[in-house]
């Protein structure tokens, strides 16, 4: 479809700037182009006077332009600073969605009981994904993101929300992707995130959720993808998640699950994904019906030649293979020859011997990439 854009309510009487991305669509419209474009687009302030290239390839009436869908991929508003906090910058990312991405004042930090006035400013673009994950905005509170219902995608990674301020995430219950990376969430706030039931995609890294926390995120069944690096969860946490059986992919590196946390993961068969970096773990051959696994990543554990080899009898489909500083020896490295998928293997700190090390080097003659 086509883009209209009033040009004459944008909020600020805002300038907008087409990024190189979109012109290079326009047929014969050369980087001279562009640059006048910018230049007289700047000058003028308004989009009456943009070059005479990108008007050939547009259509206009009073105070409109219509953008053809081939041309609409970045566009950029630069937003005249009338209080000096509210932004500096708006992106919007026009393709099968809208995405907004919403940057504060570089020089300095935006308190969180700003965010309602940068929100009133944009409430009406129709965007659909609304990203707001700089430290700079120091939010607290999102209550004044209740009332964008039509969101699919929010993005608000390292900030200070806290369980208190995840409230009003339950409002909008059209979301399919949350992103919350180290804002302080922790137990008491995922529970805010039960009405959330069209969530495909949860990434909630270093928000020390617990091992309490992964019972409200159980309840989200249509989950395919779910982020909990960092959060202490235990082996406790994971008994909770083995429900999920639309699970594609699970990353729980750093949550101290231990070898007891090997049993609930492999009951979680749907998964191509795994990372389990970094939790003192030994017996990774009990993830041997995880057949379907693609992909795992269990760099700083205790993994020996042994459960690689259980690992190489099973995990036919593994093409991502990450192992680095584990207890690998010459044995596990010629347990790699059986899986046959295999396009990148990760191994450096290991105690390989040369022989290893040879073997290794066929690998990369094969085709492999193998990074120590």
């Amino acid at each position: 479809m086509s883009i209209k854009i009033n040009y004459n309510t944008l909020p600020y009487r805002a300038v907008f700037i087409l990024t190189s991305l979109l012109f290079s669509s326009l047929p014969g419209f050369t980087s001279e182009g562009k640059d006048e474009f910018y230049s007289s687009t700047l000058q003028r302030g308004n989009l009456a006077h943009i070059s005479q290239s990108f008007e050939d390839h547009s259509s206009t009436e009073e105070g409109f332009y219509t953008l053809p869908p081939e041309c609409i991929t970045d566009i950029f508003f630069f937003l005249p600073l009338k209080d000096q906090v509210s932004m500096r910058e708006i992106s919007i990312r026009m393709k099968e969605i809208i995405d907004m991405q919403v940057w504060p004042q570089q020089t300095r930090k935006v308190k969180g009981e700003r965010l309602s006035v940068v929100i009133g400013t944009i409430k009406n673009l129709p965007f659909r994904s609304l990203s707001l994950s700089f430290k700079l905005w120091e939010i607290e509170d999102l209550g004044s993101l209740s009332f964008l219902t039509r969101l699919t995608e929010l993005k608000v990674d390292s900030n200070e929300i806290g369980p208190a301020g995840a409230k009003p995430l339950a409002n909008l219950t059209n979301l399919v992707s949350l992103s919350l990376w180290n804002s302080r969430i922790g137990n008491p706030g995922v529970e805010e995130f039960i009405p959330l039931t069209n969530l495909t995609t949860l990434i909630l890294a270093g928000n020390k959720v617990g091992p309490a926390g992964t019972k409200p995120i159980a309840k989200l069944t249509n989950l395919t993808s779910l982020n909990l690096w960092n959060n202490r969860i235990l082996s406790v946490g994971l008994e909770e998640l083995t429900v999920l059986t639309n699970l594609k992919s699970l990353t729980v590196g750093i949550n101290h699950i231990g070898n007891a946390g090997m049993k609930p993961l492999a009951r979680i068969t749907s998964l191509t994904f795994l990372d389990i970096s970094d939790n003192g773990i030994s017996e990774v051959g009990e993830l041997s019906p995880l057949t379907n696994l693609t992909s795992l990543e269990a760099d700083m554990n205790r993994i020996s030649d042994k459960d690689i080899e259980v690992l190489a009898n099973s995990l036919s489909k593994l093409t991502n293979l990450c192992v680095g500083e584990n207890h690998i020896r010459e044995s596990g490295v010629k347990a790699f020859e059986k899986l046959t998928s295999l396009t990148y293997l990760r191994i450096g700190e290991n105690p390989l011997t040369s022989t290893a090390e040879q073997k290794l080097k066929e690998f990369s003659a094969r085709g492999i990439i193998v990074r120590y």
